[in-house]
């Protein structure tokens, strides 16, 4: 059996993670494992599916520029305590490259770079994370991305076109297709029979860019007072979201009829509701 460590941020119930339990699920998994590195302390909502599945989640010390040095030798050590891996597989854009670099000196000899985005957000790691975006094809020995503009954006062109690889979003079609039952049974719940929805799926950060969607749903709305907008997810992003809603008035609309005067208001799902 060969044995894959992924890098992540944590095993929640977001894109890059349910990307990978998509392909977990339907592989042959006596022949290829998947392990995850968690990089933040919080349990994901993948976890106990992980486990039962048969794959195991560590949790690092963490993607902090003053640990570093203790999550290097983390890496190194799991890796050499774990002769099984044979693959490690990281997602944490221009950040990857410290389990790569650490996979390496390991002796491990494939070592996937993916990209995921086409930015770097400028936030206070920005500075280190254009260091490591630069320092990253050199840890790696293979370049996968979700699509060309955000592999050349971290590999460069002339090596994506030389080696780049796109991996597809998999689904099971199954789940997805449409069931009247489900949607008259949604629509019920959430008090929306005779509205106009338009839904959402996304984590609220910036990348999501909700500020548009909600500076285009008070457009709508204007024209179809009886409109509601639907987002599922969770992020750092929530509060000011619901802020901006607020200022539009077209805030939350669950358990309070609407927004003013009975208006077109914003429905905002959580995760799990």
């Amino acid at each position: 059996m060969i044995r894959v460590l992924h890098s992540v941020s944590n095993m929640a119930r977001a894109g890059i993670e349910t990307m990978l339990m998509n392909y977990y699920r339907e592989m042959d998994r006596d022949q290829i494992q998947f392990d995850f590195l968690a990089n933040k302390p919080v349990p994901g909502e993948y976890d106990e599916e992980i486990r039962a599945m048969g794959g195991r989640v560590f949790v690092s010390p963490g993607l902090n520029p003053l640990r570093f040095p203790r999550y290097r030798r983390f890496v190194a050590e799991l890796l050499n305590e774990n002769p099984d891996i044979k693959i490690v597989h990281a997602h944490n854009e221009a950040m990857g490259y410290y389990a790569l670099k650490s996979a390496k000196d390991a002796g491990i000899g494939v070592r996937v770079a993916h990209a995921h985005n086409t930015q770097i957000i400028r936030d206070y790691k920005y500075p280190l994370k254009m260091v490591c975006k630069r320092l990253l094809p050199g840890a790696a020995t293979d370049y996968w991305s979700c699509g060309r503009d955000a592999g050349i954006y971290y590999y460069g062109q002339k090596r994506w076109n030389a080696s780049g690889f796109i991996l597809h979003n998999a689904i099971d079609l199954d789940r997805f297709r449409f069931r009247e039952d489900t949607r008259q049974g949604l629509r019920q719940r959430y008090g929306l029979e005779d509205r106009f929805v338009i839904g959402h799926v996304g984590r609220f950060n910036v990348q999501k860019n909700h500020t548009r969607l909600l500076d285009i749903f008070a457009k709508v709305a204007q024209a179809a007072p009886e409109a509601r907008l639907a987002l599922i997810g969770v992020g750092e992003l929530e509060q000011p979201v619901r802020e901006k809603a607020q200022a539009l008035g077209v805030q939350d609309a669950r358990g309070r009829g609407g927004g003013p005067g009975g208006g077109a208001a914003l429905l905002l799902l959580r995760s799990g509701d």
